[in-house]
Formats: C-alpha cells, structure tokens, sequence
C-alpha cells in the first residue's frame, strides 16, 4: 500500500487557500453533469457516477474512486467537487493505484482548479502549495490507467436510481478476458 504522505498538508492548503473562496453549494441533482462536463472537457470518456455519500460516513465531506463519487445528498462545494474529481481522473478502474494526496492528485487538482472556476490563477495555486510545502507537479496528461476497463466502463457503472451498483450485464467470456488481461498487466 502506498502511503499518502502529504494528506495533512494538503488539506490544510485547501482549507487555508481554495475552500474559504467557494460561497456556493452544487446540488446533488447538478453534480453528475458537473461530472460529465469536466470529464469530457478532458477528454475523457466514462466518468465516474456520483452516488449519495452513505448517512453513517461522519469524516468525510465526500469519498470517490474511478468508478464513483459519493456526496452528501444536501449538496457540495465545488471546490471539493472537483478535489473528488482530480481522484477519479488519477486512479485506475481496479482500485490498485492511486495518486492520493500525491503530486499528481495536487497537479490535476490545481489544473481543475484554474480550468473551471475563473477567480482561480494557476501561478497563485503554485505558489501557496509551495508555501504550505504541498508536492505538485503537471507532468503527463490525464488518462484512464486502463484501457481495457475503459472499452468496457458502460458495463460496469451501471447503476440504479439511488445510485446503489446493479448487476453487471457482462458476459462470463468477457469477465475472464478482463481476468486475464489483469494478471498479465500485474506481471
């Protein structure tokens, strides 16, 4: 497991320079076009499905993975919206990899930052991360981690009206070929 070495510090650089500037609340009903368009703005395909945070999770505002974002039904900041986003976009569909709070989340984080809310300045970001002592870096596009999940995302996502996982449609050739094409890229 990698360890998230600068979660502390990166939560204290957002709740000191990013959050105190978001006033607004996206609804809960918004959210996933939210979703939609940053990812696709990034040229993406499949983003990830926002589903309600679950009533018992007390510490976190909200939680997200590739395949998911959870959020309070009562609504999010968009700057927190979009921390859960930069998750997304720097974690594969298998859940094995993950930037964390890592130089890559806080680089991604920055670059949606600056690309959807316009009071946002890329330099002034920079420079209050270094101030707070928060690794980032820019390096690299933003990609699925694999491709293969990425052909067959519509079968996994799937999802019903309160956002709770439904059965998969796929086929039992097409789960052992996603099998196998996990074990060779673990080699």
């Amino acid at each position: 497991m990698i360890r998230d070495y600068q979660r502390s510090a990166c939560y204290a650089w957002e709740d000191r320079h990013i959050h105190p500037n978001d006033t607004g609340t996206v609804p809960f009903e918004q959210a996933q076009a939210i979703v939609d368009y940053v990812w696709r703005t990034a040229g993406l395909a499949y983003p990830p499905k926002i589903r309600p945070l679950a009533r018992t999770a007390r510490t976190f505002q909200a939680t997200a993975t590739r395949l998911w974002i959870s959020i309070p039904k009562a609504g999010i900041k968009s700057t927190v919206l979009l921390h859960e986003i930069a998750h997304s976009m720097t974690s594969d569909a298998m859940g094995e990899q993950s930037h964390h709070h890592g130089p890559r989340f806080v680089g991604v984080f920055m670059r949606l930052l600056y690309d959807h809310i316009p009071t946002f300045s890329l330099d002034a970001l920079a420079a209050a991360a270094k101030n707070e002592a928060v690794d980032f870096n820019f390096d690299g596009p933003i990609q699925s981690a694999c491709p293969f999940f990425e052909r067959w995302a519509p079968s996994f996502v799937l999802v019903n009206e309160l956002g709770r996982p439904v059965r998969s449609p796929m086929t039992a050739h097409e789960r052992a070929n996603l099998v196998r094409f996990r074990q060779k890229s673990l080699r």
